[in-house]
């Protein structure tokens, strides 16, 4: 029997794909940049057919060293939340808008003024914010009515790559409970859609289970030269398919990703509420418990370019952020809220910004790029103490390769941060692993099979906790300005 994966995970950044066999080895790999497209300050949108033509060309590039014969069946992950809209053909009302889209920054707002944030979150326990389905729906209802009229069916990222290779409209609940689905009994409830008012019921798809597959189209299988009906896994969004890698179904595990945002998880068996987010895991009894900022590694893309540095390696940039000066409790201390959206977690504020705090005459380039790294490695360290993570946690994301990082992390959480060598496709390598499990394929765990660098904390814990302290008032300190600044007239004549 073949037991080669061809696993596919379309990303904010790029859409990558690769072959993958039962010890978790990269066979063969392909990627290309996602187009993101900014048509005006703050939106972020996607054209869903020039996604599906990159999709073919990567996938394609990924089978041209494989027979197509040794293939088993092909693997789905995806990014997360967003407006992916078709009409009543089964086409796009327009781009795809994505989960960092800003445009409905004063939507949400109003929403939660009212009380439909938390109606949200009764029925999904998960987090919402500007670029949640629901927040879109209803500023799309205010703003552009005749767009979300048209709306027949509301799917994800991966359940469109999933519709292109099999022809079949559906979706899945680790996607859907970030919209309008019950994560704890996994159903659409009629009355959320009735208080919302904003997309029918109706606009649903039909629910599969993660470790389903369906059967690869005629179409899709001529264009990527593979045997039609080969199976297609239904897969978990990309968040989830990572902690599958590291963690498989084991409860307490832990794990972080630092990619285009960040997102710390821990699968647990136990819903409650009040700690964290919710989302399910694909796993029937088990969830995610998580908190997702919506800072990643274009914080350091943008230190690197703010600083002048844009023409040095990662590498060569942190060295140079290792040459400041021991940090002490004078050194710079940045807020790092940068993105267009604000925050979500392990707070919600959609007119955060960043800031950088306990500047002078003596501070020195390197101190300002240390600190934007303590910066976004504290925003992960607090996410993982609101858990009350205990234990190892691995990590994975672009962000993951840079051993200050980990470092940092590991020495503001007191946790130990393990980095298994295949981390950087562990999106793919996850939504591998369920579709082998699906397929009843044997194979080797991934953390055994593959090397492991492990990050130990060494900070004190007093000083590690002096260093959160430190972070939250500062913040509480600098939340009115963010207020007084959102609210801010723009000038005449702008």
């Amino acid at each position: 029997m073949s037991e080669l994966i061809l696993a596919i995970d379309v990303g904010t950044t790029s859409i990558k794909a690769a072959v993958i066999d039962r010890g978790y080895r990269v066979v063969s790999a392909a990627q290309e940049p996602t187009f993101v497209q900014s048509p005006r300050p703050g939106h972020r949108e996607i054209d869903m057919h020039q996604l599906g033509q990159s999709m073919g060309r990567v996938l394609q590039a990924a089978l041209s060293p494989v027979e197509g014969t040794a293939i088993a069946g092909i693997s789905v992950t995806g990014q997360g939340d967003g407006a992916w809209l078709l009409d009543r053909h089964a086409e796009p009302v327009g781009p795809a808008i994505l989960w960092n889209d800003a445009r409905a920054a004063g939507t949400y707002a109003t929403m939660r003024e009212c009380g439909d944030i938390a109606r949200i979150q009764r029925t999904t326990r998960g987090s919402v914010h500007p670029g949640s389905l629901p927040v879109i729906a209803r500023h799309l209802r205010s703003h552009d009515p005749e767009l979300l009229d048209q709306v027949h069916h509301q799917l994800n990222c991966k359940d469109w790559i999933r519709y292109l290779l099999t022809d079949q409209l559906e979706t899945e609940a680790s996607d859907a409970c970030r919209s309008y689905l019950d994560t704890a009994d996994g159903v659409w409830h009629p009355d959320i859609f009735t208080d919302l008012g904003d997309l029918p019921q109706k606009t649903t798809l039909p629910l599969a289970t993660a470790e389903e597959t369906r059967p690869l189209s005629t179409t899709a299988a001529a264009q990527l030269g593979l045997p039609s009906g080969i199976p297609v896994g239904v897969g978990v969004m990309d968040v989830a398919a990572v902690g599958y890698a590291f963690c498989a179904d084991q409860i307490e595990r832990a794990w972080a990703v630092v990619g285009t945002t960040s997102f710390v998880g821990v699968v647990r068996d136990d819903l409650h509420p009040t700690t964290g987010n919710w989302m399910s895991y694909g796993t029937p009894g088990l969830f995610v418990n998580s908190l997702a900022p919506m800072i990643g590694t274009p914080l350091l893309e943008w230190a690197r370019a703010f600083l002048g540095h844009s023409n040095q390696s990662w590498s060569e940039f942190e060295e140079f952020a290792l040459t400041a000066d021991a940090p002490t409790h004078s050194a710079p201390l940045t807020l790092p809220y940068l993105a267009p959206s604000g925050e979500r977690a392990p707070f919600v504020d959609p007119s955060a910004r960043g800031s950088i705090h306990g500047l002078s005459y003596s501070s020195t380039p390197a101190d300002v790029a240390r600190s934007l790294y303590t910066g976004l490695a504290l925003s992960i360290a607090e996410c993982i103490a609101e858990l009350n993570v205990a234990g190892p946690i691995g990590i994975a994301g672009g962000g993951s390769a840079s051993d200050l990082l980990c470092q940092l992390i590991a020495d503001h959480s007191g946790s130990t941060v393990e980095r298994p060598s295949l981390s950087a496709e562990a999106g793919m390598i996850g939504a591998a692993r369920r579709l082998h499990h699906a397929l009843q394929i044997d194979t080797s765990d991934l953390v055994t099979s593959c090397e492991v660098t492990r990050f130990l904390p060494q900070m004190s814990a007093s000083d590690r906790n002096d260093s959160l302290t430190r972070l939250r008032r500062v913040r509480d300190a600098e939340t009115p300005s963010w207020n007084l600044l959102a609210e801010q007239p723009t000038p005449k004549g702008h």
